[in-house]
């Protein structure tokens, strides 16, 4: 579940060009295929990044601490937030 929770953060953040809101299925297929985080989970966290100001992709940092997967809380949102990040990185 590890490895497929970042193979599918990398990929979603490696094929996004534009608005952060083309990411969303990606990030839900990955999420669900892998039962890390549940639907309703999923979207208590797409609305609560509605809320606040702030680029998308932050999303992953949520879905990164309340994931069923090794690296819980705090340190899997952060995990989570850099894989996403890094396709833009290695661009730069």
């Amino acid at each position: 579940t590890m490895a497929a929770l970042i193979d599918g953060f990398f990929r979603a953040g490696a094929l996004v060009f534009g608005g952060g809101h083309v990411v969303l299925p990606l990030l839900q297929a990955v999420t669900g295929s892998t039962g890390a985080v549940g639907n309703a989970d999923f979207l208590a966290g797409y609305g609560a990044a509605q809320a606040v100001p702030g680029p998308l992709f932050t999303f992953a940092a949520y879905l990164g601490t309340v994931a069923d997967w090794p690296l819980h809380g705090w340190l899997g949102g952060l995990v989570l937030l850099i894989v996403i990040f890094v396709p833009a990185f290695l661009v730069l």
